[in-house]
């Protein structure tokens, strides 16, 4: 697989927590559709990740290996822009997951202005793509509406779409 640092992924894996963030994001889609629940950022081509787990930090994409993941590319993405970006949220590194803050997206006006700088999964996501300047805001966003972003955007390639061999 070609992954590029800047690439953004977008999982789904069962379970309890996994099945709530689906339920909920679907009832508010555009598209009555949404099959990830995970988000995270790709940051270099062996597949390193920046994501929102119990704790924010680096991963592994293999981590996914096995479950349906979706890896878009901006192509405006540079090396510059990616810097950027990480620089944006950086300061989340060792942050632990706001579990609470899920329970705010059973009604969007609060998930997007009661964050209180506390990030889930897909704001770190576009809060790393605002501070590349490819994204006007990043409060309130979901894994459902990162995938409709790259799946409709014009500006948007896919990478993968499918099962995760890597």
């Amino acid at each position: 697989m070609d992954l590029q640092a800047g690439d953004i992924f977008l999982t789904y894996q069962g379970g309890f927590i996994p099945r709530c963030i689906r339920a909920v994001t679907k009832f508010w889609s555009v598209d009555n559709d949404a099959d990830y629940t995970h988000a995270g950022i790709i940051t270099s081509s062996n597949g390193s990740t920046f994501e929102a787990r119990t704790k924010t930090g680096c991963y592994h994409i293999s981590d996914f290996t096995g479950v349906p993941v979706l890896i878009g590319r901006h192509k405006l993405m540079t090396k510059e822009r990616f810097d950027r970006g990480m620089k944006a949220v950086a300061r989340y590194e060792g942050a632990f997951y706001p579990w609470w803050r899920i329970a705010l997206y059973l009604f969007r006006p609060l998930a997007k202005y009661s964050t209180g700088d506390y990030l889930v999964c897909s704001e770190i996501d576009s809060k790393f793509l605002w501070g590349c300047g490819l994204l006007e805001g990043y409060k309130g966003w979901t894994p459902d509406n990162l995938a409709d972003m790259v799946t409709h955007w014009k500006l948007w390639d896919i990478i993968h779409e499918g099962e995760n061999n890597v």
